[in-house]
């Protein structure tokens, strides 16, 4: 009987993160919002979703298959929570609006996703070092083949 109670308490209490009002269902709320406007709704892929510090905004990335099939790749979103509308800060700021735009985007979203931004380029310098120090192995490894059939097409020329 106690093991009952308390498994229906704790199966009662898991789906409390979704409960309106919370982060996890201002950010559930905002992604089915946001990827009904994407070409392919169900090919929607977020990352470093957020609620901003006041609760106004639903921040993160989102991408999503453009007509052609391919992933479109990830643009930064904001999502207001009193309005229900997106923002996407615009990928090219040459483009004609799209200085407007990106004044518009609120700032708690671009700090957080400077920091994810600069996270990202770390990660990225690392494998670039790592592949450096693999292609400089693979570079002497092949310096040595070829010394070594040098030496061996010598001696057979003698």
């Amino acid at each position: 009987m106690r093991k009952s109670i308390v498994l229906g308490l704790a199966v009662a209490l898991s789906g409390c993160q979704f409960l309106p009002g919370t982060d996890a269902h201002k950010i559930r709320a905002a992604e089915e919002l946001v990827s009904a406007g994407l070409n392919d709704p169900s090919s929607a892929q977020y990352r470093m979703q957020h609620v901003t510090a006041d609760g106004s905004y639903v921040c993160g990335e989102v991408n999503g298959r453009n007509k052609y099939g391919g992933y479109a790749g990830f643009n930064l979103f904001a999502f207001n929570n009193a309005t229900k509308e997106a923002l996407f800060f615009p990928n090219d700021i040459s483009e004609e609006g799209a200085s407007s735009q990106a004044i518009a985007f609120p700032k708690d979203c671009l700090n957080k996703a400077s920091a994810g931004v600069v996270e990202n380029l770390k990660a990225i310098e690392k494998n670039q070092d790592k592949v450096a120090d693999e292609m400089e192995a693979q570079a002497d490894r092949l310096d040595k083949m070829a010394d070594e059939v040098s030496n061996s097409v010598s001696a057979e020329l003698r």
